[in-house]
């Protein structure tokens, strides 16, 4: 698609991802996000294929009843791949709201998710093995899903928790970051759906040296609806 700007965006269909044509587009406007097994194709291939691109998936009309919590379970994933959501607009065909948009009764679960979305906008990927793990407290692997993205030229970072069980339970979440230069320093925080934050969370960091990494560790970490978003500042 071409904006109006004096500086256009282009933006590629999803399907059309090869490596010449990555050189003179901005990022990636895939479909089918929403479709089962295919759609998880595009999403994660979308993903992959841009990596640090901006990309939005778009998806097909629903129904008014449409499910609150298959809604939001399907940001989480969009928040742990990176990339964005198509939001309800009116009269458009590729966009979840139908006739129903700006009104439709699953706007409250877009806005409760629009500021960790907000978090990843710049986002690049980080790359150090196993950037971001779920432990449970006695180290074991923890259901759900994590991911780490570098924000901000390096002086932020980001990790969505999507898909945790539900009641929550806490759990013990290990990134490994590029290490920090001398006299550095971080500082953790969490954002829920919703809003609601928490900052001054405890850490420990542990170097990685024959990764280049600082491997830090943020102990019982509560999701909300099953999603978290920790973001680590480097003061």
């Amino acid at each position: 698609s071409l904006s109006l700007s004096p500086s256009p965006f282009f933006f590629l269909h999803g399907e059309l991802q090869n490596g010449i044509l990555f050189v003179q587009v901005d990022g990636i406007f895939a479909e089918m996000a929403d479709i089962d097994a295919e759609g998880l194709l595009h999403g994660v291939g979308s993903a992959l294929a841009a990596m640090n691109m901006p990309v939005v998936l778009w998806n097909h009309p629903k129904p008014v009843n449409f499910s609150q919590q298959a809604l939001a379970m399907s940001l989480q994933t969009h928040l742990y791949l990176g990339v964005h959501p198509m939001v309800p607009v009116r009269n458009n065909d590729h966009a979840i709201g139908g006739d129903c948009a700006p009104n439709c009764p699953y706007d409250t679960v877009y806005r409760a998710y629009a500021p960790l979305f907000l978090a990843l906008r710049g986002k690049q990927w980080v790359l150090t093995a196993q950037a971001a793990r779920l432990l449970r407290s006695d180290g074991s692997a923890a259901a759900g899903l994590a991911n780490l993205f570098c924000v901000l030229s390096g002086r932020r970072y980001v990790a969505p928790l999507a898909l945790l069980p539900s009641p929550a339970t806490p759990v013990d979440v290990v990134l490994r970051l590029p290490l920090l230069q001398p006299g550095q320093q971080l500082q953790v925080s969490v954002m829920w759906p919703g809003g609601s934050q928490q900052a001054g969370l405890p850490f420990t960091t542990h170097p990685l040296p024959e990764l280049a990494a600082l491997e830090v560790t943020v102990p019982a970490v509560l999701s909300r609806e099953g999603c978290a978003l920790l973001v680590l500042e480097v003061l």
